[in-house]
């Protein structure tokens, strides 16, 4: 079973635009959840799990964020950070 929906797409072959357009979202909301950038509602992670047979439960939204870090954007560097 694959754990994330980024992995999932890339392991079927489907693009992030081609998921989205399937499934009625924007294609910028299914990139911010399969990088890490955000985590779909309840519904959404739902909804996903049944649209990948299973293979993107909705547990695996829980837990640490795979994405960039944040709080490292252009105000921290400006900071010195």
């Amino acid at each position: 079973m694959l754990t994330g929906l980024g992995e999932y797409l890339k392991a079927s072959g489907v693009t992030y635009a081609a998921f989205a357009t399937e499934h009625g979202l924007p294609s910028a909301m299914v990139y911010q959840w399969a990088s890490g950038y955000r985590r779909p509602g309840r519904d959404y992670a739902v909804a996903i799990e049944h649209a990948t047979g299973g293979a993107v439960p909705v547990e695996s939204w829980s837990g640490p964020r795979r994405g960039r870090r944040h709080g490292r954007g252009r105000r921290a560097k400006a900071e010195g950070g």
